[in-house]
């Protein structure tokens, strides 16, 4: 079976945009802007009935709320699309009680997390490695019957959107992932082909090369 995985970046979130420090900001006033004009985008672009699923951090689920009003589809909370846990990245201070997969639910009504395991390694630190191999079995699992919608549209990070490009793509070399920015990547049965990436063309306002969380 034939897929068609389009991975976007959350807007600009608060962080991005130097206003909020935590491990989990929402979306700036142009991260707003942003993710509706990528709703617009993936709805022109992308096959009826998509599957949406976003990592559970706030920048992520308020994107893809965005995008789910455009598309119709209901958000599917994956929690395997989740941050780059890095030490090179955050400090373990800036890390303090972050939301459980059920407080998640309850503050997003549209928020699917029925086929979710509670963990969502919300305390664990990666590397590089380790990174890249749950992007492999995510990449994966796209292609089996858990997802079962030609057409699947994943909102995630720089690191997860970067690596699981390179799952699919033969360690792709990926030198930016701009805020809202679209990649495609077209699945024939495990073998993928990557088709466009970092896509910003319908932004109004991009602000280009923002930090990578």
């Amino acid at each position: 079976m034939k897929k068609e995985i389009y991975l976007v970046r959350h807007g600009e979130s608060l962080a991005n945009s130097g206003l909020g420090g935590s491990a989990d900001t929402g979306l700036s006033p142009l991260g707003h802007a942003q993710a509706g004009e990528c709703a617009t985008f993936l709805k022109a672009v992308c096959g009826p009935a998509p599957m949406l699923v976003s990592s559970p951090y706030l920048r992520c689920l308020t994107t893809a709320e965005t995008i789910s009003k455009a598309v119709g589809s209901e958000v599917h909370v994956e929690p395997a699309l989740q941050e780059f846990f890095s030490t090179a990245f955050f400090k373990s201070a800036r890390h303090p009680g972050l939301r459980t997969l059920s407080e998640i639910r309850m503050a997003h009504p549209r928020a699917d997390v029925r086929y979710c395991q509670e963990e969502w390694w919300p305390g664990r630190h990666e590397t590089t490695k380790d990174l890249a191999s749950r992007m492999n079995i995510f990449s994966s699992r796209l292609s089996t019957n858990q997802f079962p919608s030609p057409t699947v549209i994943c909102v995630a990070h720089w690191a997860s959107i970067e690596y699981l490009i390179r799952a699919f793509c033969g360690n792709a070399e990926i030198k930016c992932v701009n805020n809202a920015g679209v990649s495609k990547i077209v699945l024939d049965g495990t073998a993928g082909k990557l088709e466009f990436v970092n896509n910003i063309s319908f932004l109004s306002n991009a602000t280009g090369n923002t930090p990578p969380y």
